[in-house]
């Protein structure tokens, strides 16, 4: 089935994140992953640590109840919306979740790097910029 123009959003946000162990780092991206395959919905996750980062795409109720859990989910403070809106077509085609922040254990300048090669392919590099600007805010604060 082919999307149509406005049946599609996106929502970029950031938040603060509780501390995280890194076993429940993974086991959050392994039920986002699932969850996102069954539910169409496409985009990249970081976290660095402290923060995350995440762009999330699909059809528009899909991803207005996704971004509704994510409020609700008390792993996520301080949650700040930087992109709410309809968009022509997917810059995360393919992607249930991208694996970079599914490795916690990566360390600046590895997880700057990681990002780059995660987001060189998007054709739209306001949001390459986007994430690897969050990628090297979070090697200078390493």
């Amino acid at each position: 089935m082919t999307e149509m123009l406005g049946d599609i959003r996106r929502i970029i946000y950031t938040s603060k994140a509780r501390y995280l162990p890194d076993a429940e780092v993974e086991a959050l991206y392994r039920v986002s992953i699932d969850r996102n395959r069954r539910e169409g919905v496409t985009g990249l996750l970081l976290y660095d640590g402290a923060r995350f980062l995440q762009a999330i795409e699909g059809q528009d109720a899909v991803v207005r109840a996704t971004m509704s859990r994510i409020l609700r989910d008390s792993r996520h403070q301080h949650v700040h919306l930087t992109f709410h809106a309809p968009v022509a077509a997917r810059a995360f085609a393919g992607w249930s979740m991208a694996q970079t922040g599914a490795r916690p254990h990566l360390r600046a300048p590895a997880f700057l790097m990681a990002v780059k090669t995660e987001v060189e392919g998007l054709a739209d590099v306001q949001l390459q910029a986007l994430f690897i600007g969050f990628a090297k805010l979070a090697t200078t604060r390493a």
